[in-house]
């Protein structure tokens, strides 16, 4: 018979043990966890997933304006003025697949689901972009409700035609359009 001995360490629980276990079980549990959330997801992600699930053509995106360059405040100059930003090169791209996709003198519309999604932004590069020796743009604002584009861009005089009077018959378009300092031509709504 021998005397009993301290023990150096104890006997349960294995540290090593349920600390391996731990890790496996978080590694499992954080796998399911991200198919779970990647299968839940039913947004558009790339430029795939706009051909494949719409069946339309993907024309390119756009960075966020806010994130590129937070001292430049105005989008049409970064356009005009910094031809190799990130804005402006993704606004080219997306020029340019318009002009392959579609034939010449087509009417090509913006539109999104949700308000402040950047359809004004969009459509004031693109028309920044597109102004050359060849070709002449027209903006056109539809949307009545907030004309936000009239807003921001065209003169705001009540006195001048715009959408409505050209759409009445009371004006031609010529007498409605006005002519940005970008050099593009707007039909504003100006009558509220």
């Amino acid at each position: 018979v021998s005397d009993a001995r301290i023990p150096t360490a104890p006997s349960f629980p294995k540290r090593s043990y349920f600390l391996a276990l731990g890790l496996l079980l978080g590694l499992g549990a954080g796998f399911v966890a991200a198919i779970a959330t990647e299968m839940a997801f039913s947004g558009l992600t790339s430029g795939e997933d706009v051909k494949r699930r719409l069946g339309v053509p993907y024309l390119g995106g756009m960075p966020d304006f806010g994130t590129i360059d937070p001292a430049v405040t105005d989008p049409l100059e970064t356009v005009r003025s910094s031809p190799r930003s990130p804005l402006a090169q993704a606004v080219r791209g997306i020029l340019t697949k318009l002009r392959q996709t579609f034939e010449k003198g087509q009417v090509v519309m913006i539109s999104s689901a949700l308000p402040a999604e950047g359809k004004t932004t969009l459509t004031a590069c693109l028309a920044q972009a597109a102004v050359g020796a060849t070709e002449r743009v027209i903006v056109i604002d539809c949307d009545s409700t907030r004309r936000q584009f009239s807003t921001s861009f065209a003169k705001q005089d009540a006195d001048k035609p715009g959408l409505r009077e050209v759409l009445a018959g009371e004006v031609t378009i010529a007498a409605a359009l006005q002519e940005h300092a970008g050099g593009f031509h707007i039909l504003p709504i100006t009558s509220p």
